[in-house]
């Protein structure tokens, strides 16, 4: 595979799908240039799909939509669409990821996600080992990753300091961190992200060429 001036992953922690293509990707650094780690809620994209959806009806229909009953609704729905594909062999996705999932969902908690969008604005040169580290947390250890003293550990392990963890984490709800992390959902919607991770190459005349994670793992690995 050649190199490109610039590829995007676009992954949400929450998913097992991208936590085994960022260990796949981890391996595997050297085949790319200038790889960002864009974190998304597969949620929040949902959301503003049906979202769209609405609006498209409101104008047909002109009718009010409630949208905390709508995110209400979402919540209740929302599974993982999620296949063990054989292309993912050679990366651990844990076999009991459906219950692990189930109970992140419930407890409608999107801190991780916030707290990786935090380190990509203020402290991008730790994002890499935060996804790292959160998804050890839930996906191997089995610990919640839910609270904003979780999110504090985790900032600990990151060698950040005990002021400025409080300060990240205080405001991992703020206005200016949520709005991110929409933005990123909206991007990856834009590019046409539809569920699981996704890889976005842009070449050097800055055209994207966007690829399921499992059509680039089936290269990667035979590049072993």
């Amino acid at each position: 595979m050649n190199k490109l001036s610039k590829t995007k992953f676009f992954y949400d922690i929450y998913c097992p799908n991208s936590w085994a293509a960022f260990q796949l990707l981890k391996r595997k650094t050297h085949v790319f240039s200038n790889l960002e780690y864009i974190p998304i809620s597969e949620f929040k994209t949902e959301l503003l799909q049906r979202r769209q959806r609405n609006f498209n009806r409101r104008e047909e229909r002109a009718q009010e939509i409630e949208v905390e009953d709508e995110e209400e609704k979402l919540l209740n729905e929302h599974k993982i669409k999620f296949l063990r594909d054989p292309s993912y062999s050679g990366s651990t996705v844990p076999i009991d990821w459906e219950k692990t999932h189930d109970e992140v969902i419930a407890k409608k908690s999107f801190l991780p996600q916030l707290f990786l969008t935090s380190l990509k604005i203020r402290r991008p040169e730790l994002q890499e080992r935060g996804i790292e580290v959160i998804g050890d947390r839930l996906w191997n250890q089995k610990l919640p990753v839910n609270l904003c003293c979780h999110m504090s550990t985790v900032a600990r392990q990151l060698g950040i300091s005990f002021k400025e963890s409080e300060d990240i984490v205080a405001r991992l709800s703020a206005t200016r961190c949520r709005h991110a992390l929409t933005n990123f959902c909206s991007e990856a919607l834009a590019l046409g992200h539809i569920e699981g991770p996704i890889i976005v190459f842009t070449n050097n005349d800055g055209e994207n060429s966007i690829t399921p994670m499992w059509k680039i793992s089936l290269v990667l690995l035979n590049d072993d």
